[in-house]
C-alpha cells in the first residue's frame, strides 16, 4: 500500500476517503496474527464513533446491506456492519479527569484521546494494591469521614490507596492514531 493512499484512508476527519471499517478490519487482522484471537472490544470517543459513521465508506458498506441508499448510518447499522466482518463491537468512553499542573492549576485530561481507538481484552490486567501511611501501612483504601461543621452541616470524606494496574502481556495492547 502507498503512504498516499494510507494516509487517506486512515485519516477519518476526512469523511469521502477514510475507510475506518477497512482500518478496524486490518487492526484486528493483525491483532490476530499477534496473539492467536480477537479483542472483545473496541474503545474510542464518541466523536470519533461519529466521524466513523459519517465516512462515505461506511454509507457504502451500509448500503450494501439494504436495499435503498443510505444518507446516515445508525450506530445499529454500524454495528451490523463490523459483525459482517467479524469486528468485535465499539465502546464509547469520554471520560475524564482532573489533572494538577506545576501551578497547582487543575485541568480536564481525557484518559482516550478523541483521535485514537484502543482494543480491550477482558481480563487482560488486574489492580494490585499497595500500603499507605494513612492505613498503617495496610494494603486496601483508607477511609476516614468527620465533621467539618455543624451549621450548616458539612462531612468531609478523605480516602488514600495505592494502586497499580498490572498487564503482564504487552502484547495484549494495541491502539491506533485516525485522525489528524
Amino acid at each position: 500500500v502507498s503512504q498516499s493512499r494510507y494516509d487517506e484512508t486512515h485519516i477519518w476527519t476526512s469523511l469521502a476517503t477514510a475507510n475506518g471499517v477497512q482500518n478496524l478490519y486490518d487492526a484486528v487482522d493483525q491483532y490476530v496474527d499477534t496473539n492467536g484471537f480477537a479483542p472483545d472490544y473496541i474503545y474510542m470517543s464518541r466523536k470519533l464513533l461519529n466521524l466513523l459513521m459519517q465516512q462515505q465508506s461506511t454509507k457504502d458498506s451500509a448500503s450494501s446491506l439494504t436495499v435503498t441508499q443510505v444518507g446516515t448510518v445508525s450506530p445499529a447499522m454500524l454495528g451490523a456492519i463490523l459483525e459482517a466482518r467479524g469486528i468485535p463491537p465499539i465502546k464509547t468512553f469520554d471520560e475524564q479527569f482532573r489533572n494538577e499542573l506545576a501551578d497547582k492549576s487543575l485541568v480536564k485530561t481525557r484518559f482516550l484521546n478523541t483521535d485514537r481507538f484502543v482494543f480491550v481484552k477482558e481480563n487482560m490486567g488486574e489492580r494490585a494494591m499497595g500500603p499507605t501511611l494513612e492505613n498503617n501501612g495496610k494494603e486496601g483504601v483508607y477511609v476516614v469521614t468527620y465533621s467539618k461543621s455543624q451549621v450548616p452541616p458539612v462531612d468531609v470524606t478523605v480516602t488514600t490507596a495505592t494502586m497499580l494496574p498490572v498487564f503482564s502481556d504487552p502484547k495484549l495492547f494495541y491502539s491506533q492514531k485516525v485522525s489528524a
